[in-house]
Parts: C-alpha cells; structure tokens; sequence
C-alpha cells in the first residue's frame, strides 16, 4: 500500500503508519507536516502564525474551528481558485493541536515532495530536513501548494513510480 498525505494530511498518514507499518510499502508526503514525536502541527509553524491560527478560531470560529487559508496564499492557478476556495471549510483547531506519538517505524520508501513556487510556505523546512537524506527521495515540483491539482499528469507519474 503507499499512503499519501498533503498537507495537514502527513499528520494523518504518519498516524497511519504507526499502526498498519508492516502493510505499507511507501509513504509520500506531498508538500506536508512530516511530525515527530510528541510534536503538533503547529510546533511547525512560527509562534505568530501559530497565535493566529489560535486567534482566529477564537475569534471566527466559535473558539474551535480554523478558517480555510485562501487558494491564493497557495498559488494556485487562477482557473481553478474559486473551485479550491469553495471546496476548502473550516478545520479543528483541536486537529493542529494534538501531539502525535510515534515510534517513527521503519518504512520501505519515504517519499517527500515539495512545491517551491510559493511562499511563505512552512514545507521548505522538511524540504532542508530530507533533502540530502539517503533514507528519504526528494523531489521538487515547481508551482503552488495544491500540486494535485496544478500539475495533475506529473504528480501521477510521480505517485506511480512511489509504489
């Protein structure tokens, strides 16, 4: 099986992993949180960010829930935007809080793709991170955040060659 997380989503897959790790044959972490242990997403971003995420779920969110980042802050396309925009609702905060514990299990292939052609983006730390690691392949797709779907065709190509 290879998992996918984009996103939020590496929180979710590296979850994932540590329970079902001997049925997986790939992780891939699309421009994505790779947590470790004992860490929230929001240890990820800068301590601004992070008070804002907490203040805007105060203040827009009935103390719980996070308004969806515009597509725009993301770069993706100008055609597909609006669709992204509509299709985006609001996150638990609780979800950006909650520590992971992980053993961190070996995995047969760890993949991490990276989107360069936004910024500020908080993914270009786990780009540094894995980069040059032998246990880790790097690859880099220029463009936004939303790579699914600004560059569909070679993110598939990309997912196929994972497996």
């Amino acid at each position: 099986m290879v998992l996918c997380g984009h996103s939020y989503g590496g929180m979710v897959i590296t979850g994932v992993a540590e329970r079902i790790a001997p049925k997986i044959r790939s992780l891939v972490y699309l421009d994505d949180f790779v947590p470790e242990n004992g860490k929230c997403l929001l240890n990820y971003l800068p301590a601004q960010q992070s008070q804002q995420v907490r203040d805007d779920a105060a203040q827009n969110g009935d103390g719980y829930k996070i308004t969806p980042i515009p597509a725009a802050v993301f770069a993706v396309n100008a055609h597909d935007a609006a669709w992204v925009d509509a299709m985006c609702v609001k996150q638990p905060l609780a979800s950006f809080e909650q520590k992971l514990e992980i053993s961190g299990p070996k995995m047969p292939k760890r993949v991490y793709i990276v989107a360069d052609g936004w910024e500020p983006s908080p993914f270009q730390q786990f780009g540094a991170r894995f980069g040059a690691d032998r246990d880790w392949q790097f690859i880099r797709f220029g463009g936004g955040h939303d790579v699914m779907i600004d560059q569909p065709e070679a993110l598939a190509v990309t997912l196929i060659a994972a497996a």
